[in-house]
């Protein structure tokens, strides 16, 4: 039920005929109230919810688990989130308290990267006082060496998109 005015849906068990959940829907967690939650609508395939937020011109996307459960109640904050794929396989209804096998440190933690690198010499002339001013290939290299080592080679470019393949009734 969503609760105009209150940033928020009431997530309600018709069988108890209560409420089991709110749902903070506003812009962001925890913003001022004012937000008019006025539609919920649930996908075919009962894995999102939306709401929707006319208000602030924006929809609210919750996932929903299997179990009709929302995870943390929480709508996507960026893109990576909202197309990142859901977490509740990770987590089971029972924990696991078996202690877990530590793996010895194989690499040297005092290492430091020297001020004295080709690399280091090329990162002083770039320019930070504006925002994507520098080559952004040139400052991938840079940050790669001084991660990988000097003589390390930056790896090729990968380019992606967020794509959601949605299946259709004309499909």
């Amino acid at each position: 039920m969503a609760n105009a005015g209150d940033n928020s849906v009431s997530v309600i068990d018709t069988k108890l005929q209560k409420v089991i959940e709110v749902l903070d829907a506003g812009l962001y967690p925890n913003s001022l109230i004012g937000s008019a939650t006025n539609g919920v609508a649930l996908s075919k395939d009962e894995k999102n919810l939306y709401i929707a937020n006319p208000d602030n011109n924006c929809l609210a996307v919750f996932e929903v688990n299997i179990k009709g459960k929302l995870i943390l109640g929480l709508p996507p904050m960026t893109q990576y989130d909202a197309t990142a794929t859901p977490m509740y396989r990770c987590f089971t209804s029972k924990p696991n308290f078996t202690p877990y096998q530590s793996v010895a440190v194989s690499v040297d933690l005092s290492e430091v990267n020297t001020a004295y690198t080709p690399s280091a010499k090329r990162s002083e002339s770039l320019d930070f006082t504006e925002v994507d001013s520098n080559d952004d290939n040139l400052f991938n290299e840079i940050l790669w060496k001084g991660i990988k080592g000097e003589l390390s080679q930056l790896p090729a470019p990968r380019r992606s998109a967020f794509v959601k393949v949605v299946k259709s009734d004309l499909d």
